[in-house]
């Protein structure tokens, strides 16, 4: 799955060193057709591309494979004061902006943290990298933690010290009020895709401003996808990209968001 400007040469791209790896030859001996669905722009191509993968998980493109689980983090006080860091598995998109980064797994989750926490000389046990106790956290004794965990640092002082840390990470929350339309024309500007876009989700493709009067979003299934939010903040914060005509609609229901 993937998606070209040219789709003779894309596909020819192929094999033209086809049996140079075992990929390329497992590729040509799998071949039976090539399907293509034309849209009137990138944008739109790079949505649709995201959603067949995950979709219909093709044996090739593993590295877009919708993620069995996002894991995101959370900073909250804790009784002294302090903030601690949280995994949070059960995303709400329209709560993002009190969310940190998008992970694939847990994993990827914690090694974030032991990079924050060693940059920042951040306490590993507010972290939630080490197992709740009595006394200093282990990077305390190694001079790594500048005392939050057993109270020598100020609670406000250590909170800032987070904050920084953690500000790159923050999610965007959506700016509007409910969903946009971002309008791309084919290049003969006769035809057009309009894309329905509401809380970062890519909910459905029209092709006919009219069709926008009629539109409901209640009751469709959508699912909140890591690639597609990239894709939409950076093609939709700052609109560096003027081309995109932008529609602001009115809250005509939510959809049913399912989370991977």
């Amino acid at each position: 799955m993937g998606k070209s400007t040219n789709i003779a040469q894309r596909v020819a791209s192929h094999f033209s060193g086809d049996h140079n790896t075992s990929r390329g030859v497992r590729i040509s001996e799998s071949l039976r057709r090539v399907e293509y669905t034309e849209t009137a722009g990138e944008l739109g191509a790079l949505l649709l591309e995201l959603r067949q993968i995950k979709t219909l998980n093709p044996l090739f493109n593993r590295r877009s494979r919708a993620a069995k689980k996002l894991v995101s983090i959370e900073l909250v006080p804790n009784d002294s004061g302090y903030l601690q860091a949280r995994l949070v598995r059960e995303i709400v998109p329209h709560r993002l902006a009190s969310y940190f980064g998008l992970f694939r797994s847990k994993r990827d989750a914690e090694r974030a943290l032991s990079g924050i926490a060693v940059k920042n000389e951040l306490c590993n046990r507010l972290l939630g990298l080490e197992p709740e106790r009595d006394g200093p956290c282990f990077q305390r004794a190694l001079g790594r933690c500048k005392g939050a965990c057993e109270g020598m640092e100020d609670a406000t002082r250590y909170n800032l010290r987070v904050q920084i840390a953690f500000h790159r990470l923050r999610l965007q929350t959506w700016p509007w009020k409910g969903p946009v339309a971002i309008v791309e024309r084919r290049g003969n500007g006769a035809e057009s895709d309009i894309l329905v876009v509401y809380n970062w989700i890519h909910v459905t493709t029209l092709h006919e401003e009219h069709e926008l009067y009629d539109l409901s979003l209640r009751g469709q299934s959508v699912t909140f996808d890591l690639d597609s939010y990239k894709l939409l903040v950076k093609a939709l914060t700052g609109r560096a990209d003027k081309s995109h005509a932008l529609i602001e609609l009115p809250a005509v229901g939510a959809p049913d968001v399912l989370m991977p």
